[in-house]
């Protein structure tokens, strides 16, 4: 997206040069009362002269497909012979005809006339001023001898210029040569988008299909020096072989060998010839003209591709936000009004007209920042994937990866800080355990203690009771025996 809105405001300073030249042309002629209306019907109708030159010229070639015939001698014998070609008027009495076509082929040549004169002051001028500023974007110095040539050469390499003078020249030396009207069916050529873009897919590919003529050509003159040594005479084309010498073999199998296979005069074909009749068909009837039509077509596919993906591109996506259709559509916004207000992609060419001719002292802040980025080349100040319709849902894209790396980095610093404190956490832990360990130890031990203490004592109790209980034993016996 980027660069597609880069390349619009890149070609955006040729359309601002054409509106500032036609504006500048406009001014002139209202100044002038008497061009005025001639303004009016050669610059601003110009088309409309375009389909009246297109007009004229249908006509006179129709003019001259019923004037033309052969004209019929009959000889003393009585029989007849075809004589000249020639007009109807001059085998009779009247030259209607050629009146009617020296007058329509003035006014043919007139218009041609006004056409390359509309051109030359239409856009010869802009060409001119284009290379003047790149001669001195460049450096150079300019003196009357490099302006002319200069301005010699930028004519020169108009294409639309040297095609309607040719036009204009054809037109004038066809009223003496009236069949060189014929050439100029190629105005209709020319100014039909369809038959240009046909053109286009041939000539596109054109040192292609050259390469390959010449690789054809090399295989025919092959065949030519095959058959011209062993099968002169053997083989025709429809019908049709002359090869008397090997030039007018080659130019034979030129002229019919391409698209025709070779007919023998027997059948089945000689034994030694079965291998060249066979190889002739696939490499020159089918492999040839199959690689050169396929290059054509597949020209033509890749170029109605590239259109299709262009059309589709304007009708799925904003050509300034690139927001998709669909989002609008959900929103409840409509997609053409949003393309025609709010991103009308036109305005900011007119934006940008307008700061060209503001005083730089009386910008805004906001237009002196645009100023400074459409001299940078920059489309920053561009609201991509943003949209005011949409309340802001849509962000630039690089923000957004900013801010998802920076929430990124936040969580893992609150992270690292987490581990820290767990760690901390554990270590104070184990230490409160060995504490806790150690003490039960010591408390354990001084229990030991007491209880063997406890244990000693009761066993001396022990010992002390069995003792009194001996003593009292025996006092008992002593007394029982007193």
């Amino acid at each position: 997206p980027r660069e597609k809105l880069k390349d619009f405001m890149d070609r955006s300073e040729g359309l601002i040069d054409i509106m500032e030249h036609q504006n500048q042309l406009e001014q002139w002629f209202a100044s002038k009362s008497v061009l005025r209306l001639l303004f009016y019907f050669i610059v601003r109708r110009r088309r409309f002269m375009t389909k009246l030159t297109l007009l004229i010229t249908l006509v006179m070639n129709g003019l001259l497909v019923s004037s033309y015939e052969v004209e019929t001698i009959k000889l003393p014998s009585g029989e007849e012979k075809e004589g000249d070609i020639v007009l109807r008027d001059e085998i009779g009495d009247s030259d209607t005809d050629s009146k009617i076509i020296q007058a329509i082929g003035g006014f043919l040549t007139v218009l041609l006339l006004v056409n390359v004169a509309v051109h030359l002051i239409n856009w010869t001028p802009i060409w001119i001023k284009r290379n003047f500023e790149q001669a001195e974007l460049a450096g150079k110095q300019l003196n009357p001898l490099a302006k002319l040539i200069i301005i010699f050469f930028s004519t020169l390499y108009d294409m639309n210029f040297l095609f309607n003078f040719s036009m204009l020249c054809v037109s004038a030396v066809g009223l003496k040569y009236y069949w060189l009207y014929s050439v100029t069916m190629l105005l209709w050529i020319w100014d039909n988008k369809t038959t240009r873009y046909v053109l286009r897919s041939v000539f596109i590919h054109a040192d292609q299909v050259v390469i390959t003529l010449l690789l054809g050509i090399t295989v025919l003159y092959w065949y030519s020096i095959i058959t011209f040594f062993n099968w002169r005479g053997d083989y025709a084309f429809e019908d049709n072989m002359k090869c008397d010498t090997l030039l007018n073999c080659f130019r034979t199998h030129i002229d019919l060998g391409l698209m025709n296979s070779p007919v023998w005069d027997t059948v089945p074909v000689p034994e030694k010839a079965e291998a060249v009749n066979l190889s002739y068909v696939l490499i020159v009837n089918l492999i040839l003209t199959a690689i050169i039509s396929g290059i054509i077509i597949d020209t033509f596919a890749d170029m109605r591709n590239s259109t299709e993906e262009k059309l589709t591109d304007q009708e799925r996506a904003c050509f300034i936000c690139n927001i998709n259709r669909d989002e609008f559509d959900n929103n409840g916004i409509p997609f053409r009004e949003h393309t025609t207000t709010e991103h009308f992609m036109w305005a900011y060419i007119w934006f940008k007209v307008y700061l060209e001719h503001r005083p730089a002292v009386d910008f805004t802040g906001q237009e002196s920042y645009i100023w400074e980025m459409m001299s940078e080349k920059s489309i920053n100040y561009m609201p991509l994937n943003q949209s005011v319709s949409l309340k802001g849902k849509y962000e630039n894209t690089e923000d957004d990866i900013d801010e998802v790396k920076e929430g990124i980095s936040r969580l893992e610093g609150t992270n690292k800080g987490l581990g820290q404190e767990l760690l901390r956490f554990r270590k104070k832990t184990e230490n409160e355990i060995a504490e806790m360990k150690l003490n039960f130890n010591s408390e354990n031990k001084q229990l030991r203690n007491m209880l063997a203490t406890i244990i000693d004592q009761n066993e001396k109790m022990m010992e002390h009771m069995g003792e009194i209980r001996k003593e009292t034993d025996a006092h008992q016996i002593e007394e029982s025996e007193t």
